[in-house]
């Protein structure tokens, strides 16, 4: 499972661009919905979501809105063969030189435990920095 940022891994454009989240998970989804996999992006935990929720008195499950696990990744998707997805995007970190333009974005533990915890229940469940991640994974 991919949980952390090491810049050997990937293409050397992806370690100079800066890009955002929102950027790596556009293009993570345009990928997957190229492969035929069912995937969504949800920002179940994002405070925006939250708020909206709230403001219309939206309760997600019996117990409300708790009941979205702390951790949840931003990807989930449905395999060909039925398998659960789980991606946790990431932003790349980026380098010129020796100077760092921008930080990876880095797991939670809440987010670890969320993968580690899918995975063990037979899911694909990882953290992707780049489309490369998921290729790699799903290849």
């Amino acid at each position: 499972m991919i949980l952390a940022f090491d810049p050997s891994r990937y293409p050397r454009a992806v370690t100079l661009l800066p890009q955002s989240e929102e950027d790596v998970q556009a293009s993570i989804l345009h990928e997957l919905h190229r492969l035929g996999i069912l995937a969504w992006h949800l920002d179940a935990g994002g405070r925006k979501t939250r708020r909206m929720l709230q403001a219309r008195g939206v309760a997600m499950g019996a117990g409300g809105l708790g009941d979205i696990p702390e951790g949840w990744p931003d990807i989930l998707g449905i395999m060909p063969d039925g398998q659960a997805l789980f991606i946790e995007v990431k932003r790349p970190g980026v380098r010129v030189g020796t100077k760092r333009v921008q930080t990876a974005g880095a797991l939670s533990d809440a987010q670890i435990s969320f993968l580690t915890r899918a995975e063990i229940q037979n899911a694909i469940a990882f953290a992707a920095w780049d489309v490369s991640d998921v290729v790699a994974v799903l290849d």
